[in-house]
């Protein structure tokens, strides 16, 4: 059930991919830090800090949430490192949404873990200025995950 679980948090994270753009560029540098700070408490062990800026305590109905994402950090291990790939250049995704599409920065980065090394992605949605949606899965088996084309 926990692999079931997992592959489809990735299929659904990462179904709505596609080549951008490139618009939203001058969102990109809020992004890469939403992005930073995630994997920074991820480091640090404030593991809960980082699923707070995921699914906030305040949103009851996110608990379930909130157990998969630890459920996938026993599964993979806990950050010891991270080191941002691809140049810390995200790959664009975009999401349709009915009320518009919304660019999605996707990034890559390599730890060494309490378990193994692992890649773990994390995925950044701009809501409002300033503000951001963030998302993180991890891959325990280091075969790739979809890279785009440009």
């Amino acid at each position: 059930m926990r692999t079931f679980m997992g592959l489809l948090f990735l299929t659904l994270l990462f179904a709505n991919l596609a080549a951008a753009q490139g618009k939203d560029s001058a969102l990109e540098p809020g992004a890469r830090k939403a992005s930073d700070e995630v994997m920074a408490d991820l480091v640090a062990n404030r593991t809960s800090g980082a699923i707070e800026k995921v699914a906030p305590m305040k949103i009851a109905a996110l608990e379930g949430f909130r157990t998969q994402l630890r459920q996938m950090l026993e599964r993979c291990g806990r950050p010891l490192d991270s080191k941002i790939q691809h140049g810390g250049k995200p790959i664009l995704g975009e999401d349709v949404l009915p009320d518009g599409t919304k660019t999605t920065w996707n990034y890559q980065y390599l730890c060494k873990t309490t378990r193994e090394p692992i890649e773990f992605w994390v995925t950044v949605e701009s809501i409002e200025k300033g503000k951001y949606k963030v998302a993180f899965t991890c891959n325990p088996h280091l075969v790739s995950l979809p890279t785009s084309s440009k």
